[in-house]
């Protein structure tokens, strides 16, 4: 059977997508790559621009439905963030103004933050004197710092890229929700660094923890949207399993949706009456030794965890197909089976596939065969749960349109071709000018040991899971 498809497009959302998202003009690629495969049409395309088909070809396919996005509203964007934060980041006097090394000094900051406490300086003279306090600026504290001294720097148009990006994405929950759509892809979405109060790795606002936010508190569960008898309702709250395949930890929905409750093994009598977790989040990412975000949440989850719902899955350099399918079926599945969700949310950077350079190798994934991104997305549509799929990242701009157009492609249940069709940005991929991404040959440091360190592990916690979800 069909899947209904629908994609989160605007041409406004396209624009500010080139210029809020790194790197610049990518959502062109993506969207230019889409429209040349004829996986989803604009309203406004002219019918009369289409090159004559042959009497095989005029029996055209299935395509997503176009959802243009609505702008996010200041009480959208305070469900998660900060009201300082949000504040400044739509206050375009403030955010469009580049600070200066000039700006830092001079700023007189009364927030008494911890940076400013800890960073002190001494003079060394002979007669002592008072320690200074090296002073930020709004535009350091919230992370929008000049391009030289930041991931996040400043730019024109900032607030309407911050509401076109939280509104693309709650557009597409709310389009999942009224049940006409069994997945609905937004690429522009997927910023799932940014911090409540404060912008990071690329990312300037949480798009990714508010849509499954809206999911959680007006989504259904299976019993209530598979239900036959009207008077029939679920009592079940709808359960959402957020998986995360970007090269980078995806910190900021772990920490967000980290349980409050927490739990033992076994379950203690009280434990099993706390309300039941909504949403689990899984990171299959690389880790490393000051690998972007360093920290010690992008470790493995361990086995006895008191928040077994929040799982980081860390990988070796290079890791490849055979790992990810590896992981898949050791890992992902019984995850999934515990859990049983309503929803998933997948998060596809594509800065894991081979070649993205700003990762220096981390990643050697590719797009086809076992293990491959069109199998990953074969694997979650035979769950049966509704989707949302948001981007994330991908710094090799051709080859994360290759990758998302291969998951619109799969998603609709539509052959890949073999070759990139030509359009504005044809000669980009060349040289091979394929619609694969094949993996180098870099050897993937993900041994048996280790890749059976993690199984021990995640077999623990699902284990965990299915006790605390059967309660």
């Amino acid at each position: 059977m069909q899947n209904r498809v629908a994609y989160v497009y605007s041409y406004e959302l396209e624009r500010l997508g080139n210029i809020g998202t790194h790197p610049a003009g990518r959502s062109n690629r993506v969207h230019s790559l889409a429209k040349s495969l004829d996986l989803f049409d604009t309203s406004d395309e002219a019918s009369d621009d289409k090159p004559d088909l042959s009497p095989e070809e005029k029996v055209v396919p299935s395509k997503a439905t176009v959802v243009v996005p609505r702008l996010a509203t200041d009480v959208d964007l305070r469900r998660y963030h900060s009201k300082e934060f949000v504040d400044f980041l739509l206050d375009s006097e403030q955010t469009e103004k580049r600070p200066t090394e000039t700006d830092s000094e001079n700023f007189s900051s009364d927030t008494g933050s911890e940076a400013s406490e800890a960073s002190t300086s001494h003079s060394y003279n002979s007669r002592p004197s008072k320690k200074r306090r090296v002073q930020q600026t709004p535009a350091d504290r919230f992370g929008l710092k000049d391009v030289r001294r930041s991931d996040c720097p400043p730019f024109p148009e900032i607030s309407d890229y911050a509401r076109s990006v939280v509104g693309s994405t709650l557009t597409a929950a709310e389009t999942l929700r009224k049940d006409d759509y069994d997945a609905v892809i937004n690429w522009e979405g997927g910023r799932h660094h940014a911090l409540r109060d404060r912008c990071s790795g690329f990312c300037y606002v949480q798009d990714v923890v508010l849509g499954m936010d809206y999911l959680r508190r007006h989504g259904q569960s299976k019993a209530s949207l598979n239900r036959t008898d009207i008077a029939t309702t679920s009592t079940r709250k709808p359960r959402i399993m957020y998986l995360d395949l970007d090269v980078h930890f995806g910190d900021a929905p772990a920490a967000a949706f980290k349980h409050p409750y927490r739990y033992s093994s076994p379950l203690t009598s009280s434990q099993k009456r706390q309300p039941k977790p909504q949403i689990m989040t899984v990171s299959v990412h690389h880790h490393s030794p000051g690998f972007f975000p360093s920290t010690i949440e992008a470790d493995l989850t361990s086995p006895a965890s008191p928040t077994p719902c929040t799982i980081s899955i860390p990988l070796q350099r290079a890791a490849s197909a055979p790992t990810y399918a590896r992981i898949w079926r050791t890992c992902i599945e019984p995850l999934h089976t515990a859990f049983e969700p309503d929803y998933v949310v997948l998060l596809l950077g594509m800065d894991a596939l081979a070649g993205d350079k700003l990762v220096d190798g981390a990643g050697n994934w590719s797009t086809q065969g076992e293990g491959g991104v069109a199998w990953c997305i074969e694997r979650v549509l035979e769950w049966g749960c509704k989707m949302l799929i948001l981007g994330g990242g991908g710094y090799h701009r051709a080859n994360t349109a290759r990758g998302w157009a291969i998951v619109t492609s799969t998603l609709l249940k539509r052959a890949i071709p073999e070759d990139v069709p030509p359009h504005d940005y044809w000669p980009e991929y060349s040289p091979s000018f394929q619609m694969h991404v094949e993996p180098t040959g870099a050897k993937d440091e993900n041994t048996d040991a280790s890749l059976g360190a993690i199984e021990q592990a995640i077999e623990m916690l699902a284990s965990r899971i299915t006790e605390i979800m059967a309660t």
